[in-house]
């Protein structure tokens, strides 16, 4: 089974396809999770707004996915609070709000915090910086938060572990053949090599490319796709003001937005918007950028932030399903899809983040069909009971304990230790022995930041990194969570990466001033120079 789209999704699929037993290829034509996948807003929640859909379905599916990550990814999902304030005038009265989180709650699948009605006296207290003027009151409720990159690089791992051949920078340029026979010409990008690859089954789970990887194979295949983009804007924590992650309607057209924490950062999202053209190109856009800062102001309006207080932003494409009708974006049913083409290529779009196992699985039932009509017996999915890398048998509680333990006995305070232990999980111990063997790793990269110098040298060693920017926008996350996007760092690193990959320090750094300037464009006050 050659799978095309190393994203979340693609990622799942190896995985699922390799746990049962098949020869799995995965290949990405750039770094894994380069798309949507490392551009979400990092949530692995049920979907809220999708009860005003009556997508009930839905919900209950993903928020029984939130629970399995939570079980089964301890390390990388947590639970979060959000406060779900209501305002005179909005379009959701807190009657209605009060009854979607009743349901909400309903429909979670493990014991599960319940949600709680806060009058605006005791908004005030918990929230002090939200727009007291007109509050009729908040609902407080539960969802969880996921780092999309690392979610999706541990689930590499996982597949390489099943015995999937998994391959980065490595694009599929050609398809011929059909369902049990079919040749792939796969070029390495780096060198250009192209190289001919036989599968019985080709899946096809490109995200917002999938169209164009169809196409491959049949020139006329009608679109499946209605790609939409979606922005974030990251902020200091302490600008914004916020204690917790808020979820709320914006002033103008009443659409859910969520104002979110991470390491002392606030990142506020998402835009809808109709993204017909290449989604490699999607890009931070002046009219996103004013409206997701008007809402933010509207919620938090003592802060007075403008576009200099902003960071960072990133943009990332949804591979949405097609309508025949033309509704909003934001009305578009979330639900995922898998078909064949007349050829027998596969194809899986739609869905969510927090959803993917139930994606893969679905896509590799279906590639168990093409495959049982060739003779192939397959089995079921055995992914509901498989842990992912990292996740902490005894729980997150003694994992954390035991790597802060270990992270102070080298001389790194409390908050090192918590932090390796939620990127990497179990995984944290291994990077804590380089630094018993070579101290310097223990320098944080950026000060004031977390990340230490044994990330990045663990990553360029045993996680795929080819460019700065996939050291640093995915593995780490400092291109859009410092104020200059890390460039001294990246710079620093630069001749550690040409050592290991060719090319030179200087290469390096201008690809990656590229990569800083697609997260910073409608920021008057930053030059690249």
């Amino acid at each position: 089974m050659l799978v095309v789209g190393g994203g979340t999704t693609g990622a799942g699929v190896a995985v699922d396809a390799a746990a049962r037993g098949l020869r799995v290829a995965l290949i990405e034509a750039a770094d894994f999770g380069a798309g949507a996948s490392s551009r979400s807003s990092r949530l692995a929640h049920g979907g809220l707004r999708y009860l005003e859909q009556g997508a009930i379905r839905l919900v209950r599916e993903s928020s029984r996915e939130r629970a399995w990550l939570l079980a089964h990814a301890a390390h990388l999902v947590r639970p979060l609070p959000f406060l779900f304030p209501l305002w005179q005038g909005d379009r959701v009265g807190p009657g209605r709000l009060r009854t979607g989180l009743w349901l909400y709650d309903r429909l979670a699948t493990r014991p599960w915090p319940r949600h709680r009605w806060l009058r605006p006296t005791a908004i005030a207290g918990a929230e002090p910086a939200l727009r007291p003027v007109g509050l009729r009151g908040a609902g407080l409720y539960w969802d969880a938060q996921v780092d999309d990159a690392r979610l999706t690089y541990e689930l590499v791992r996982a597949a390489r572990a099943f015995g999937a051949v998994v391959l980065s920078y490595a694009s599929l340029d050609g398809l011929t053949g059909e369902t049990g026979r079919w040749t792939a010409a796969v070029r390495d990008v780096p060198t250009g090599a192209v190289q001919e690859v036989g599968a019985r089954v080709v899946l096809n789970a490109t995200g917002a490319w999938v169209d164009r990887v169809r196409r491959l194979r049949d020139p006329d295949a009608p679109s499946r796709l209605r790609p939409t983009r979606g922005l974030h804007l990251v902020f200091p924590a302490d600008r914004v003001g916020l204690r917790t992650a808020v979820a709320f309607l914006h002033p103008v057209d009443g659409r859910v937005l969520f104002a979110l924490p991470w390491d002392g950062l606030t990142y506020v999202g998402t835009t809808d918007v109709d993204h017909p053209d290449d989604p490699a190109a999607a890009a931070v856009t002046e009219e996103e950028r004013d409206y997701l800062l008007a809402a933010l102001n509207a919620l938090v309006p003592r802060a007075h932030l403008a576009v200099r207080d902003a960071w960072a932003a990133w943009s990332g494409v949804r591979p949405l399903l097609a309508r025949s009708d033309t509704r909003h974006p934001s009305a578009i049913p979330r639900e995922h899809d898998v078909w064949a083409d007349p050829s027998g290529l596969l194809s899986i779009a739609g869905g969510k983040l927090t959803t993917y196992r139930r994606m893969a699985a679905d896509a590799v039932d279906v590639a168990a069909r093409q495959l049982a009509r060739l003779g192939r017996a397959v089995g079921a999915s055995p992914t509901a009971n498989l842990p992912l890398p990292g996740h902490p048998p005894a729980g997150w509680d003694a994992l954390c304990r035991a790597v802060e333990a270990a992270a102070q006995a080298l001389g790194l305070g409390p908050a090192a230790g918590e932090h390796l232990a939620r990127r990497y999980g179990t995984g944290a111990f291994g990077l804590l022995q380089r630094v018993a063997a070579r101290p310097d790793l223990a320098a944080p990269l950026v000060a004031g930041r977390p990340d230490l110098g044994v990330e990045a040298e663990h990553a360029l060693l045993e996680e795929d990194v080819l460019t700065l920017d996939d050291l640093f926008a995915r593995r780490l996350h400092l291109l859009v969570e410092t104020a200059d996007g890390a460039v001294a760092a990246a710079a620093a690193w630069a001749p550690r990466l040409a050592a290991l990959w060719g090319g030179t320090p200087a290469t390096a750094r201008a690809a990656y001033q590229v990569a800083v300037a697609r997260t910073r464009p409608l920021r008057p006050s930053f030059n690249t120079d």
